[in-house]
């Protein structure tokens, strides 16, 4: 049976067991974990190597172990089930700790394109003021008449010329950034899988009686691949950003203090918006990746035991649990669209306000 189903019929039993002596015979760790005493058979015999065995299996589950038996800690087990304790929150600081480590062995890789970051920074804002320069320099002075017109279009001819070399060099510098980049994230996804899939080949088999293959795939693949945005260019692109604005808001306070003033009194109402924003968007996002690793589960349990789906006559039930999963799926996409779709206008009406 999947492990759904072995959990109903375990809670069901655990209400029948209360005060009474129940022997249960399993094939699986999972179903005897809540056992007072484990004794395991092999050719009609007790052997306690393969007892510690299960017993060291089952300890790893909040209990102690003895040679002869496995004991719970609490003493009054047979009253009520036991309460797992909620997992330690990871907050975003110590997560990204814990992922930017993997980037550690390309590191001067990394520190390549963080060197490019200075480099294309001041060729994104060239052409802003080499178009300054043609109004300021040629264009106006030739309208008023205080230079001829065959200077005026020699100086834009090498202006031109001056804005087609930076763009060049702009793009085979954000080329070469982007390509770093790209090739540490996919290096470092390498590294991942490996180390999830290895991390996975140590783990007891109670682990894969308690969670189904569906939702251990959707770990190695989708999950991971979901970082790949963070390690090929979210690091990168938030420093490349940070200076472009910091060097954009100095020319700006040195051009004209009170225009800088104007232009950057967005950044408090754009930075609330964000906060609400990200408060939103991650929870959508966590449900999605649950969501997504649920169906995957459902079809790999309910694809691997088609016969006896077919058997017992439980199309109708399989295709109402596929929706309530695919449902939940639909509902976070919703959410973490919406989002979205209150956060760019949100963001653009606070542009345009400044502007007015």
């Amino acid at each position: 049976m999947d492990t759904q189903t072995e959990e109903r019929i375990l809670n069901g039993l655990r209400g029948v067991m209360q005060g009474r002596t129940t022997i249960l015979i399993s094939h699986r760790t999972s179903t005897v974990r809540d056992a007072d005493q484990i004794v395991v058979l092999v050719d009609g015999a007790i052997t306690s190597a393969e007892r510690m065995k299960i017993c060291s299996l089952v300890a790893a589950t909040t209990r102690t172990c003895t040679r002869n038996s496995c004991w719970k800690k609490s003493s009054n087990a047979h009253e009520q089930p036991a309460r797992r304790r909620s997992p330690r929150k990871a907050y975003d600081s110590l997560l990204m700790r814990r992922l930017l480590r993997y980037m550690k062995p390309y590191k001067w890789r990394v520190v390549l394109a963080l060197v490019m970051v200075a480099i294309v920074t001041p060729l994104e804002l060239a052409p802003p003021l080499i178009f300054r320069k043609g109004i300021d320099s040629y264009f106006v002075p030739e309208l008023k008449g205080l230079i001829t017109e065959a200077s005026a279009w020699s100086g834009i001819g090498w202006l031109s010329l001056l804005l087609l070399a930076v763009l060049v060099f702009d793009f085979l510098a954000q080329y070469i950034q982007i390509r770093i980049m790209q090739r540490v994230g996919q290096q470092t996804m390498y590294d991942m899988r490996g180390e999830i899939f290895s991390h996975m080949q140590r783990l007891p088999m109670s682990y894969f009686d308690r969670n189904p293959v569906g939702r251990l795939v959707t770990r190695v693949t989708t999950d991971v691949d979901a970082l790949n945005d963070l390690f090929a260019a979210g690091v990168v692109t938030m420093i490349n950003d940070f200076f472009l604005l910091v060097v954009m808001a100095g020319l700006l306070f040195k051009i004209d203090r009170r225009l800088a003033l104007d232009t950057l009194a967005v950044l408090p109402g754009i930075l609330i918006v964000t906060m609400i924003f990200r408060k939103f968007v991650r929870d959508a996002n966590r449900r999605i990746r649950t969501a997504i690793a649920r169906i995957n589960a459902f079809l790999q349990e309910y694809i691997s035991g088609m016969s006896v789906v077919q058997l017992f006559n439980r199309e109708r039930k399989a295709i109402e649990e596929f929706e309530n999963r695919n449902r939940d799926n639909m509902l976070a996409w919703r959410d973490a669209i919406l989002a979205y779709a209150l956060f760019y206008p949100a963001v653009e009406f606070l542009s345009f306000a400044t502007i007015a």
